[in-house]
């Protein structure tokens, strides 16, 4: 035996002893193997799930309170009152003040592909030999090789030191110099497709719930920058109230403040300890402007919005202090702003954001690489979702549910972690997990599904994984564990108002609609869509 694998046997070992495998508590596991192998037989073929409506009937006759909806963002949107994370010139700059500082920028780049390729202005090729024309609607459909040139052609461009955000000089198909670059063109998000946003979610049928006037139907998320002045972190008050009126358009949403990105204003947020007292005025100068809301979460995953800025992986790619004392700072913001919007409405809930990740090796024989794989499963874990756990449960009274994302399992395949948590597979154990595992970790809170998603276009698969999802939801809560909310990730999939995180135009097909044609908002509902609506028309 190596040494290296002397070692890492060693630290199986350990693992092993400090962090045993943890049993759900205080659950049926007769019940829990059942649910297991139904799902088991269903992956088989041997089955199929429980239709959704059935399964939201018995959620509706077991909570007091439960609703279904879809869940939107608008820091996903190129916004009309101001500049979002997503403006092109921003994410270049952004892109260069962190390339710049790499020992190997291409290498870096390239793991930023979709943000520095979507975020360069047209490409009008004036050889008339070539004349193409590359824009951000087709950048997606550029062969490999082009791609490649432009981002290395990005990477000659950093040394040229009167440029201060990434930029192309040639062609990636003719390598010509003679090239036009003209802004990008896109579609504003004005009032009129804000309204016909709203008439979507309004189309679902979602408002038609029987809590609907006191409990939330469906999830949106703010950008901060369309609340903010311009040229300052201050509150710009007509913004303020257009944001207002958005939100009371959608009548009681729950309502997320910050989502997972920093705005322009203050991209570097939450690495000075004066951010927090900021963030808890402005989330309850929000609460004071939007009466209907009865639901909010401060801020959108802590953790995973920590720990992908700090690894350079999520704008501003970067932070100046450690990541524990960024994600203590996070977490002192959350408890400041619930304390603060508290005081302006006490019998508002406020809830805390997690995904949680369940954690497993790859490998199913026993091996070594199999003992390694689970060691560095438990470390993950540790690490990811056990490290929240410990970190808020000491301030547990100043929230009062859990707001949870839930998608496929991350796998550990040798010292890797591989796949994508944000596709079209069906993983029901992992969404069981999830719920499990978080409801072991708040015993005493509701678990409000606020983001769980099939990233498909096969229409079937996404109606069939409605119905996996609330058949967990119905499993969980028949093991006594309070369920209040699923919410499903995304609205519409019109490329022009929803940019997926570093993910190429047009790959994401998470929405109940394929575009916001603000003239005729509701034509463009796919059959999940249609789905959703037979599942809500049955309560």
């Amino acid at each position: 035996m190596n040494k290296i694998t002397s070692t890492l046997l060693t630290l199986c070992i350990i693992s092993a002893h400090v962090y045993p495998k943890q049993q759900p508590k205080n659950v049926n596991k007769l019940k829990l193997q059942q649910a297991y192998e139904l799902f088991d037989q269903v992956l088989a073929g041997q089955a199929s799930f429980t239709p959704a409506a059935e399964s939201y009937q018995k959620l509706l006759q077991a909570n007091k309170s439960f609703s279904i909806g879809p869940g939107m963002s608008l820091s996903q949107t190129v916004y009309n009152t101001a500049p979002t994370i997503y403006e092109p010139s921003y994410m270049r700059k952004m892109l260069y003040q962190k390339a710049i500082l790499e020992k190997n920028p291409l290498k870096w780049i390239t793991t930023q592909r979709w943000y520095a390729l979507t975020s360069l202005p047209e490409i009008i090729c004036n050889n008339p030999d070539c004349n193409r024309s590359i824009t951000f609607t087709n950048i997606s459909d550029l062969p490999l090789p082009q791609q490649e040139f432009l981002l290395q052609n990005i990477v000659e461009n950093l040394e040229l030191s009167e440029q201060e955000e990434l930029t192309v000089t040639k062609c990636p198909y003719c390598n010509t110099t003679g090239i036009t670059l003209r802004p990008q063109k896109y579609k504003s998000f004005s009032p009129a497709y804000q309204q016909a946003m709203a008439e979507q979610v309004r189309s679902l049928g979602v408002f038609k719930q029987q809590t609907n006037k006191d409990f939330p139907a469906c999830r949106i998320s703010l950008e901060l920058a369309d609340i903010l002045q311009n040229n300052s972190d201050q509150i710009d008050p007509q913004k303020l109230a257009n944001v207002a009126k958005l939100v009371n358009s959608l009548s009681n949403p729950l309502l997320f403040i910050h989502h997972y990105t920093n705005p322009q204003i203050k991209p570097y947020l939450f690495e000075r300890e004066e951010d927090i007292e900021w963030f808890a005025n402005l989330c309850a100068e929000i609460i004071k402007a939007c009466p209907n809301v009865t639901h909010v979460c401060p801020i959108s995953q802590p953790m995973g919005f920590a720990r992908k800025v700090s690894r350079g992986m999520q704008p501003p790619f970067s932070i100046s202090i450690n990541f524990n004392k960024y994600f203590n700072n996070i977490a002192a913001a959350q408890k400041e702003a619930s304390i603060a919007m508290k005081q302006v409405r006490p019998n508002l809930k406020v809830l805390l954001s997690h995904q949680w990740k369940p954690m497993k090796p790859k490998h199913t024989n026993f091996s070594i690489i199999r003992m390694i794989e689970l060691a560095a499963s438990k470390i993950a874990d540790m690490m990811y979702n056990q490290k929240f756990a410990s970190t808020f449960n000491v301030q547990a009274e100043h929230f009062d549910g859990i707001a949870l994302s839930i998608y496929p399992a991350i796998y550990i395949d040798g010292f890797k972690v591989v796949g994508d948590n944000c596709t079209g597979k069906l993983d029901p154990h992992a969404t069981l997990e999830a719920i499990i595992a978080t409801h072991e970790a708040f015993k005493s809170k509701d678990i409000y599904i606020v983001e769980t998603g099939c990233n498909c276009p096969n229409q079937e698969r996404r109606k069939t994984f409605i119905d996996m999802t609330l058949q967990a939801c119905s499993i969980a809560s028949n093991m006594n564990i309070s369920i209040k909310t699923c919410f499903f990730w995304t609205l519409n999939n019109d490329l022009y108002f929803y940019r997926e995180w570093n993910s190429p135009p047009g790959s994401t097909n998470f929405g109940f609609f394929d575009d916001l044609d603000k003239d005729n908002p509701t034509e463009s509902i796919n059959e999940s869509g249609k789905y959703l609506q037979t599942i809500l028309a049955s309560r």
